[in-house]
């Protein structure tokens, strides 16, 4: 606001030394300048108004950017969170794959054997080591899933 005054007095000022110029006089032959203003001397809050409104758009946008920023990091966290379960699961898998696949072998054999094993245990143990191995391409799945949500929310990968 003083701003404004200070700008309206340094060009009155500028005004005032042309018109004391003796080039200017001469111009004119000392004639009358007629010098015309329209300023309000109250503007019932209008700049006040605006000032606020402007202030409470900027609080608005510091406080969506904060709540962005949040989001951003809980989802960012989740992400982190799949990522390192995918990992558990796929080294989980790993290590059972083997271990399911050696009980069946061994199920199979004794059930062929006429050993005291019914088909529904054999198959109990096939389905063991089924889904032992499908874990593993399951749980890379997951994780490639997770790194690719990660990329996506940092901005790196496409939409």
């Amino acid at each position: 606001m003083y701003g404004r005054r200070d700008d309206f007095h340094e060009a009155c000022n500028g005004l005032v030394e042309a018109v004391v110029d003796d080039a200017v006089l001469e111009l004119v032959g000392g004639g009358q300048f007629l010098l015309g203003f329209s300023l309000p001397l109250f503007d019932g809050g209008v700049i006040a108004a605006r000032i606020g409104a402007a202030e409470a758009t900027a609080l608005g946008t510091d406080s969506r950017l904060e709540e962005a920023r949040q989001t951003l990091s809980v989802a960012l966290a989740g992400v982190e969170a799949d990522a390192r379960h995918a990992e558990a699961d796929v080294a989980a898998g790993r290590r059972t794959a083997p271990i399911a696949s050696e009980q069946f072998q061994l199920m199979r054999a004794r059930y062929l054997g006429g050993g005291n094993v019914r088909l529904l245990e054999v198959l109990d143990a096939l389905s063991v080591y089924a889904d032992a191995r499908l874990s593993v391409p399951r749980s890379l799945l997951a994780y490639r899933t997770a790194v690719a949500a990660q990329g996506q929310a940092l901005g790196e990968v496409p939409e």
